[in-house]
């Protein structure tokens, strides 16, 4: 809260906007570390990666862009977002899996035949 309200002297005027963030996004966190070992269906898959990246997206865009208004930055934030989210679960897929961290929908995995268990030699849903 100490910075908090250094920010807010100094005129910035989205201290609150990006400290709430920083709260929401750990609240979605907390979601998201729940469904370890479950499998997501594409709908709800989508709406956590979204949620999440568009976290991250408003803070970058209140730090970067401040007078930027508020139907852009949610604009950008969602696509952008959404985007570098599905970008990171492709890029550390195994270490996701290998802590049981599953980001393949389970839509995804009944069209494709896939058995998550062979993606990395790791019995991670027994």
């Amino acid at each position: 809260m100490k910075r908090l309200s250094a920010l807010e002297k100094c005129k910035f005027k989205h201290a609150k906007k990006i400290f709430d963030e920083v709260i929401n996004y750990w609240e979605i966190e907390i979601k998201n570390m729940a469904r370890r070992k479950k499998i997501l269906n594409s709908k709800d898959l989508d709406r956590l990666n979204l949620e999440i990246g568009k976290s991250v997206g408003l803070q970058f865009l209140y730090l970067l862009c401040p007078k930027l208004d508020k139907k852009s930055r949610d604009s950008i934030a969602s696509v952008y977002g959404f985007a570098v989210k599905l970008s990171d679960n492709f890029s550390d897929l195994d270490r996701d899996l290998s802590q049981g961290y599953i980001n393949i929908s389970k839509d995804a995995i009944n069209k494709y035949n896939l058995d998550i268990n062979k993606l990395n030699n790791l019995n991670i849903l027994e």
